[in-house]
């Protein structure tokens, strides 16, 4: 179908006022990643500051003296997480 100039700006308005009706704003925040190996005697109250804080784990790996960890987080809260470590 042959909408014209007219036809076809108004259904490219239509699509888009449907589009942008269902949208959401989501606020944008930059991660970033750290490792870090914690001893065995240390982990539990590692994984508490890192609940506390919502930092995400991303890997985990245990060897003989302890756990290999990769966390996820703003800088600000990985800040914090050395502060309290």
């Amino acid at each position: 179908i042959k909408l014209g100039t007219g036809g076809l700006v108004r259904a490219y308005s239509d699509s888009l006022n449907a589009v942008i009706g269902k949208s959401e704003i989501v606020q944008y925040k930059k991660l970033e990643r750290i490792k870090k190996e914690i001893l065995y005697k240390d982990i539990s109250k590692f994984e508490y500051v890192i609940e506390k804080i919502s930092l995400s784990v991303i890997e985990k790996n245990f060897n003989g003296d302890g756990g290999v960890y990769i966390v996820e987080g703003e800088k600000e809260k990985l800040d914090e997480l050395a502060r309290e470590i």
